[in-house]
């Protein structure tokens, strides 16, 4: 017997949906993995995927670990950039993109912090990055209870997104 997968996503979008989100639960599993692997110190990695025709909802597809090199302490996480330029060009050959940042709170609240706000404006404003609407997704708390925030970033203001039921 042939049994086929369903994929099951959430669903985030704006106040006024202007933006969404599409996040496979897949993704979201991946994610709290990584975060369980590397408690208690902080993680993070970067979002790809692709765009809607309207562009008004971004598909998170993938979603990378720590590259090598970067640093994670108890209270802080900075991504380093190795191996990061060879997994978007084959991620561009599958018509996917950069879409944003992740990243881990452990036993703390999901809310960006000053600087995690101050770097994802300046990620808007990074013309060679080509993407000026980064998403922001941030992991909070333990295991026993996952927290997430997830963001976009347009002209230097945050727009925080909420989950919508999928039915």
């Amino acid at each position: 017997m042939n049994i086929e997968k369903i994929e099951t996503f959430k669903y985030y979008e704006s106040f006024n949906g202007s933006y969404g989100v599409k996040l496979p639960d897949q993704e979201l599993e991946y994610i709290h993995s990584l975060c369980m692997n590397s408690y208690p110190y902080e993680t993070g990695g970067i979002l790809i995927g692709r765009y809607s025709d309207d562009l008004k909802w971004a598909e998170i597809t993938t979603i990378t670990g720590a590259p090598a090199e970067s640093k994670q302490t108890l209270c802080s996480f900075v991504r380093s950039t190795r191996g990061i330029i060879t997994k978007l060009k084959r991620a561009w050959q599958k018509q996917q993109y950069y879409l944003g940042e992740w990243h881990y709170h452990p036993n703390a609240s999901p809310k960006p912090s000053a600087l995690d706000l101050k770097t994802m404006v300046n990620l808007s404003k990074d013309e060679d990055l080509g993407c000026p609407e980064p998403i922001l997704l941030v992991i909070g708390g333990s295991s026993s209870n996952w927290l997430q925030y997830i963001g976009v970033y347009v002209k230097e203001q945050e727009i925080e997104l909420y989950e919508i039921n999928n039915n």
